[in-house]
């Protein structure tokens, strides 16, 4: 009788010591690529004016020529790279689980890849949300739907309560789109950011309650 007590306080032990292990291990996984980290699985997403779809192989050429040095310096980049680069750069976001969704911005009366919308982790050294869009398509409301899509799904899916991106200060127009759909300046320039090659640059900041507001100009 006392044997079988023991084997049975041995097995107990073990079932709770392996419950513990599993727990741990359950635990780093969530903290790696938990609720920050997890992508978001991006889908198609049509709009009236323009459509989003997850990056992809097929797409990286016309990424590539969209990505004018217009755009480049716009946004603080080198205003010149060649294909290879794009292609190495694309690929490496593809497999990178900060990048919780990359989309590429299509027109929709011509079916052309115009630009492109990131949403990162909040500990990413260019700030959580980036965007651009080629200077033959500025105008017409495409950039603000190509935001408002990204931001809903985002919203929708996290349980976050804010974003946060970076502007270059003499990048205007971009600053005032993304006031326009909410943002507002939380740190004027001069702000560290990797993401402007140097440049001046305000960080800006959307809440929840600001973008569900400015929700019903597009529904």
């Amino acid at each position: 009788m006392g044997k079988k007590i023991i084997v049975i306080f041995i097995i107990s032990m073990l079932i709770i010591v392996f419950g513990i292990f599993v727990r741990i291990r359950y635990t780093k996984n969530t903290d790696i690529k938990g609720h920050f980290m997890e992508k978001l699985q991006p889908d198609i997403v049509k709009g009236n004016l323009i459509t989003l779809k997850p990056l992809q192989e097929q797409f990286i050429e016309e990424y590539y020529h969209m990505f004018s040095p217009i755009v480049r310096q716009a946004i603080g980049l080198p205003s010149t790279s060649d294909l290879q680069e794009t292609t190495d750069f694309l690929r490496a976001i593809m497999d990178d689980p900060q990048h919780l969704m990359f989309y590429c911005i299509f027109d929709n009366p011509t079916n052309k890849l115009i630009g492109a919308v990131v949403i990162r982790t909040p500990d990413h050294p260019n700030g959580q949300l980036g965007a651009w869009l080629n200077e033959n398509f500025w105008g017409g409301e495409r950039y603000q739907e190509a935001l408002y899509l990204a931001l809903k799904k985002y919203f929708d899916y996290k349980a976050n309560n804010s974003i946060f991106a970076f502007v270059a200060v003499d990048n205007k127009r971009s600053l005032k789109a993304h006031q326009k759909m909410g943002f507002e300046i939380v740190q004027k320039s001069p702000y560290d950011a990797e993401c402007c090659q140097g440049k001046k640059t305000h960080k800006i900041a959307l809440t929840r309650v600001a973008f569900k507001l400015e929700q019903k100009h597009f529904e």
